[in-house]
This record gives structure tokens, sequence and C-alpha cells, in this order.
């Protein structure tokens, strides 16, 4: 065990076994798995490099400090990512963060900090949970201005799991291209939570994928706080871009624009499953795709109440309705929402006559958009504008200050539908504006023809089969003067496939028919 003083400043320090103190040094080589000790902290400095010299982890029973700006993140990375891409190996990744057991010690925290390339695959099932982060008891840590990019997890949490009282906090974080691959148990591509309390607020949930459900993120048994988010480019089995299971949280899942998302199955926005029943206030669900229930898919007794929300323009691959009810002992609740179709395009068994939910106040009428405005979805006209709660009525919801632009979210005494407020002031956009995207290809030819208005840069592409495995994955360059790209695949037979494209801050999905 290597035993390391109080403070060292160098360019390199080698670390492993336990450490606590301060450290300075501008690169800390990690040898072998490393402990915080419970009642020490372990604090680096802005600008840190964290090097994994191996599948080594670090364990967090104390506090630890990771504290970056925007011109110095604290980055933690392995040596070495050659074998990263396979998933039955340890090589090419760090084990990421463990913070297992009760603490009652200060919180730890990181700001500005940047985890890539860790995987969690190990024969203990529990350390297949969470790339990254990997949190099981009460315990606290909280993340601002982080991003996690590139991680795995064989079950849940591609870059985040959260189990059994943990009640971490993430504010200002990126989640991008973070994935789960078990085929029958991939939850959360990016994050996962159950019987957790997490704080999800102002993140991006980026082209993450789950080889099951919640592209995005999934929640079972949670007490979620889920405000001014958004989830884009993610993809899942059932609920691209959030799943929900057995949730009965006290808090609410408000401001989030939900765009661009495919569930492969069922429930391309947000699917709630299994006795659950949220409170959704104020969400913009558009252009994501399903098979069943493009927008918003509900299951096994999920009673979810949504309210002020727009539910539009989404693509459902069966022809039936954005919003599907698998069952009839399942009965969403509306109130205030724009759903395109209305409550006659309710599919599933709990639909149509099977509909049984409370549905008041709700209309269809095409939304109208500020096309001037830098932020996508932005209302306007009375299509969405204080066509929303009163006011007065507002008890209950609770309702952030701010809408996902950071104006205020109740203006002119009514709110308004979607996650943004019709207002003249607010922030520079952080939204991932949306591509054209679609494909051809034929059954007796090995390659396709991608059609696209994606400025000239570099791209990941993903071509996805109906049974959610990944065909083809690789990084694409697009040209200034646009135009069709050819690509070379592999032979594909007479079936539905799905291709996804993101990359400089814009994303974009489609299906096709090959036959």
């Amino acid at each position: 065990m290597l035993l390391l003083p109080l403070c060292l400043l160098a360019d390199i320090v080698e670390i492993q076994g336990n450490v606590s103190g301060v450290y300075t040094a501008d690169t800390i080589l990690v040898t072998d798995n490393v402990t915080v000790p419970a009642g020490s902290t372990f604090e680096v400095a802005a600008g840190t490099k964290f090097l994994f010299d191996g599948f080594y982890y670090i364990r967090v029973d104390g506090c630890m400090k990771a504290i970056g700006n925007l011109e110095a993140p604290v980055v933690f990375t392995p040596t070495d990512t050659l074998g990263f891409a396979d998933t039955l190996e340890m090589r090419g990744a760090w084990h990421g963060l463990r913070f297992i057991g009760n603490s009652t010690g200060p919180a730890s925290v990181f700001v500005h900090c940047r985890f890539q390339y860790a995987k969690a695959l190990d024969a203990d099932s529990l350390l297949g949970y969470g790339g990254v982060v990997l949190a099981n008891g009460q315990s606290l840590a909280v993340f601002e201005h982080c991003v996690f990019a590139h991680n795995r997890a064989w079950h849940r949490g591609g870059a985040v799991a959260l189990l059994n009282g943990a009640g971490f906090v993430f504010r200002n974080c990126e989640f991008r291209e973070n994935m789960t691959y078990n085929p029958n148990a991939g939850y959360g591509g990016a994050l996962f939570a159950e019987n957790a309390d997490p704080v999800i607020d102002q993140c991006s949930f980026i082209s993450n994928l789950a080889v099951w459900t919640g592209g995005g993120a999934c929640f079972y048994y949670s007490n979620p706080l889920i405000h001014n988010n958004i989830f884009t480019g993610n993809y899942g089995y059932i609920g691209g871009g959030m799943a929900f299971y057995n949730c009965r949280p006290q808090r609410t899942i408000c401001n989030n624009l939900v765009y661009g998302n495919t569930g492969l199955y069922f429930g391309g926005g947000i699917s709630c499953n299994n006795a659950c029943d949220p409170v959704f206030v104020n969400n913009t669900i558009c252009h994501n795709q399903a098979t069943y229930g493009g927008g918003f898919y509900c299951n096994d007794s999920a009673a979810p109440t949504i309210y002020n929300t727009l539910i539009y323009h989404n693509i459902n691959f069966s022809g039936l309705g954005p919003v599907y009810i698998w069952d009839p002992l399942s009965h969403p609740n509306f109130h205030y929402c724009n759903i395109q179709g209305g409550m006659s395009a309710f599919a599933g068994s709990g639909g149509g006559a099977g509909y049984w939910g409370n549905y008041t106040d709700n209309y269809d009428e095409i939304p109208e958009f500020n096309p001037n405005s830098p932020y996508l979805y932005f209302p306007a006209g009375s299509s969405l504008i204080d066509r929303g709660t009163p006011a007065a009525d507002t008890t209950g919801l609770n309702l952030p200050q701010t809408d996902l632009a950071g104006s205020p979210r109740v203006y002119n005494g009514r709110v308004d539908v979607g996650a943004y407020e019709w207002w003249n002031v607010g922030i520079p956009s952080h939204t991932m504006p949306l591509l054209r995207v679609s494909a051809t290809a034929a059954t007796d030819r090995a390659s396709m023809v991608l059609t696209t208005d994606a400025p000239a840069g570099r791209y990941l592409l993903r071509l996805i089969d109906m049974q959610g495995r990944v065909l083809m994955q690789k990084y694409i360059m697009t040209e200034p003067q646009g135009g069709d790209i050819h690509l070379q695949c592999q032979p594909l037979r007479s079936s539905r496939y799905v291709l996804t494209l993101a990359g400089n801050g814009k994303a974009g999905s489609c299906s096709f028919l090959v036959q």
C-alpha cells in the first residue's frame, strides 16, 4: 500500500491504496485501486488530469473534492483506450468512482470535471452498474458543470447508477454517448436510479443508448427531481428519452425538452410502467419516434398526471397515436395539454373506449413556434401562450421559478404550455437543433444512401435494427455543399431500421424500410 503525504506538488504523482490530503500535481497516475478513507478528504486542484493505468477505481468512503473551472477542468481518463469498444473486455477503460455504504460526512464535490472512457464490467454483478459513478447507500455528492462522455455499463447506468438512498445532485451537466449493453437488463443509457433521490437540474442527455429501457435515464422506485433538462438523440427499446418504473415521486418532472429520441418498441419520448404515477409539468415532447407511442407510453397500471405539456409531431411506426396505453388498468391524466389528435388518438387497450383517466381543458392545435427565437420550440401565437394552468391554480405543481430558458415561469397570469414561457428575456440557447435525416437501401446491395441537411463537419452515425442491435456505428464527414452520402454497410434483410446522426451540437434520426 502506498501512503502519500498531506500535500504534494509535482508534475506527475502516482497513487494507489489509501489517499487523503491536497494534491496540486498536473497529472495523477492511478496505478491500482484507490480508497479515500472515512473521515478524510482527498482534494485536487483545477486542471488536474487523472490517468488510470489499468482497470482501477476510486472508492470514496470519506470526501473527495475535484473543483476545476471552464479553462482548467479536472479530467478522469484511462492512459490508453485500446480495447474500450470490446464489451467483454476491461481493457481501455477505468472502473469509475465508487460510493459504497451509508455516509454521514460532508458531501463530495465535483465541478467542471470530465469523465470519459469508464466501464462497469465485473464478475460481481453490482459492479456492472454505473460506468463512472456507482453509489449504493445513503451518501451525497454534487456534480456541477461536468461532462460524462463515452462511458459504458453492462447492466445499469452507462455513466451513473444510484441505489438505496443515494441523494446525488447533478446541475448543468452533460451526458453524451454513454451506453448500457446487456440485452436483458440494460437500463439507463446515461443514468439509472433505484430507491434513490437524485436531483437532475439543467442537464443535457444527448445520444445515449440503453439496450433495453431508458435511453437517456431510467428510474425505479425513486423520487427524482427532474427540472429544466434536455433529452435528445437518445435510444432505448422502451422509453427513448426517459423511463419510469414503480415510481411514485413526491417531486415533479418539470420544464424538460424531450425531442428527437427513439423508442424501438414503446415510448419514443417517455414511458411510465408498473404502477408508477409521477407528475409531469410543462414539458415539451416533440419529434420523438417509436413503434407504439412515439410521444408517451403507459403500461401495467401506470397513472401519471401530465399538466401544461405539448405532445406533438411525434412519429409512430405502427401508424397509431402519439400516446399509447397498453392496458385498461393504466390511466394517465391530462390537464391543459396540447396533444396531437386529442383523446381520440390514444391507442392501445387503455385508449379509445378503454380510456378512463381525467382529461380536462386539453386541446389539439398545431403548435406555433417563433422562428427568430434562439430556443427550439419557443412558443408563438395562441397555440401555446396562456393556454396552461391559471396562475391561481398552480399550488401543488411545485413549479420552478424559471422556465427552461431561465425566464420567469409564470407571465401574464397564466402558465404557457410547454417547457418555455413567452417572455422577452432569456439566456443563450443550450438546445440541440434537429437535423433532417433520411436514408434508403435495398436488400441486394451492401450500401445505403443518406440524405441530410447537416452542416459540414464530423458526425456519429448509428444504424440500428428492430431488435436493437447496432449494425453500424461510425463517424462520417459531411460536405459544405450537402448532397447524398453513400455508405458501405452489410447487406440488409427486408425490415425496418433506425438511423441516428449526432454531432456539432445537432441531432436527428429517421426510420426507413428496406424491401
